[in-house]
């Protein structure tokens, strides 16, 4: 897993994404869907991540927040995986502009796959 989120996210966003998931909730299961968050330690909700795994079709796709007003995503072979209703409910408190750019970001990088 470290390899392919690595290999996704790139050093400096890997080291962000670490730092953001520490301390992380349990691992959940909705779905089909395994999901991880977390807000890095001392941030007040301004530094986030989630981490989304669809084992069925051998995806990862990852949601960073920075400085509470900046959303990445990135989607492995720019595949779509389904959000959990956890996962919906906590992007809710991210910034809604932020977050509409990065789905629609993968988004249109899934249409382009598909073409």
């Amino acid at each position: 897993m470290q390899r392919r989120l690595s290999a996704l996210l790139g050093p400096a966003e890997y080291k962000s994404f670490i730092g953001n998931l520490d301390p992380a909730t349990d691992l959940a299961e909705q779905q089909g869907i395994l999901h991880v968050a977390g807000n890095a330690p001392h941030r007040g909700g301004e530094e986030e991540a989630i981490l989304l795994v669809d084992v069925e079709n051998d995806t990862i796709e990852v949601f960073i927040r920075h400085k509470t007003t900046i959303v990445r995503a990135w989607a492995e072979n720019n595949r779509l995986v389904l959000l959990p209703r956890d996962v919906i409910t906590r992007l809710k408190s991210w910034p809604s502009a932020s977050l509409t750019q990065a789905l629609a970001g993968l988004q249109q990088a899934a249409r382009r796959k598909a073409l």
